[in-house]
């Protein structure tokens, strides 16, 4: 369970990248769209086989002597786009259901473990250690004690997980879709990460004086 557990974690967490994937794409479509409108404006400018021509024929070149596509379907490529992403809910949906389910299912049979055996050797004591121990204590131990394991086994450890799967393929997609631009954003991590900290310092430091 745990396994599995951890796959559906390492696939929850690959969808953010993927969506950020798809929105690129999605953007780079609508720009193309405004690109070849704002082109055909021109009454001398025609679209053949995918590419705009002036009307003597020659074809169309911008200043960096590339041509402009032209001919696209705006609705089709939306309704691409959507099924893209409801397909990437319908699969976040999935493994982050059984992410959870499986990893808490976990651990409470580990913490009901862990209460069966401290139970069966706290009976197996002698008198003389009863005496050493209140009964407060023993019930602190056999309850919050064991719940702090299994909040920290429970959904704690597939989180991680999740978020460690973004982090790097994060990082992958960014290298991949713009090396240069991941390298400035390496650069500036740690000062981010500072700023972070500061601020969820702050934080917690101005919810306890409200406390006060």
């Amino acid at each position: 369970m745990m396994v599995v557990g951890s796959l559906c974690a390492f696939v929850h967490g690959i969808a953010p990248p993927i969506m950020l994937l798809v929105y690129g794409e999605m953007t780079d479509t609508f720009v193309n769209y405004e690109l070849e409108v704002q082109e055909l404006k021109d009454p001398n400018k025609v679209c053949t086989n995918n590419t705009i021509y002036w009307k003597n024929g020659t074809i169309y070149e911008m200043a960096e002597n590339s041509t402009v596509y032209c001919g696209l379907d705006i609705e089709a490529q939306m309704t691409i786009f959507s099924y893209y992403y409801i397909g990437i809910g319908l699969g976040v949906l999935i493994v982050s259901y059984f992410q959870i389910m499986l990893w808490v299912s976990a651990a409470a049979g580990q913490t009901d473990r862990i209460r069966k055996t401290y139970f069966r050797k706290v009976m197996r004591m002698e008198i003389g250690w009863f005496d050493c121990n209140s009964v407060g204590e023993l019930n602190t131990r056999f309850s919050d004690d064991i719940n702090k394991i299994n909040n920290s086994i429970a959904d704690q450890v597939s989180i991680f997980i999740q978020r460690i799967s973004t982090f790097v393929f994060g990082f992958m997609v960014g290298f991949i879709g713009g090396w240069k631009l991941t390298l400035v954003v390496i650069a500036v991590s740690p000062l981010i990460g500072v700023a972070a900290g500061l601020m969820a310092t702050v934080g917690v430091q101005l919810g306890i004086a409200h406390c006060v």
